[in-house]
């Protein structure tokens, strides 16, 4: 077990800090026994999580950051391969999600920084020098959730004219729904969850719009 911790202790010694339920914690001990459950926790979380990206891919990764389950947000540890890391600590971050009750598998992201570099090899004149060429070009679908316990009705509705007269702004094909919820709903929501909080006994007031139409 202590061989097995080994290298993700020397990164939370590196790294002093630790996000922790929702909250950074200082890790004021190096030695695995001191420390408390959920450090111990977050120890084997992140070696699980490396261990699954190597078996995976066939390559050496490192740890970047933790976030154990928060809100609207599943488990999930940040890695980078290892030669990345010495090159740049902050370039190609990986994020690797655990399994949950409603999906019982990891996930990752780690293609998205293979399948990229051959794409714009192969497609260069597919990404514009200036981002306001993809003014029309894109679209999308966005559900947001705001807490009333920070903003009000009248904040709410500046804010959804705000957000819509960009999208004009850029021509963006979208659709979309706000909500401003009632106070402390959004603490309970994740993303596994959420639709259980979308009844109209949970908000003040919703908007859905479509600027595609």
């Amino acid at each position: 077990m202590k061989k097995k911790i080994s290298r993700v202790v020397v990164i939370l010694i590196m790294s002093v800090l630790l996000l922790l339920l929702g909250g950074c914690v200082l890790i004021k001990s190096t030695n695995y026994e001191e420390l408390r459950v959920e450090h111990r926790l977050a120890i084997r979380f992140i070696e699980d999580g490396l261990q699954y990206l190597e078996n995976k891919y066939g390559e050496r990764f490192v740890y970047h950051n933790y976030f154990p389950t928060g809100l609207l947000e599943r488990k999930c540890l940040i890695a980078q391969l290892e030669e990345t890391a010495l090159k740049d600590p902050e370039a190609d971050l990986i994020k690797v999600y655990f399994p949950t009750r409603d999906d019982p598998n990891y996930s990752d992201n780690y293609m998205i920084y293979v399948v990229t570099p051959i794409y714009l090899y192969q497609h260069p004149d597919d990404v514009p020098d200036d981002i306001y060429a993809i003014d029309g070009k894109i679209g999308g679908t966005v559900r947001i959730f705001l807490d009333s316990s920070f903003m009000s009705e009248d904040e709410f509705d500046i804010f959804v004219e705000n957000y819509k007269a960009w999208s004009i702004e850029h021509k963006m094909l979208a659709a979309g729904e706000f909500t401003l919820l009632n106070p402390n709903i959004l603490e309970k929501m994740t993303v596994q969850s959420y639709i259980n909080y979308v009844g109209k006994e949970n908000y003040i007031k919703s908007h859905w719009y479509n600027l595609g139409e």
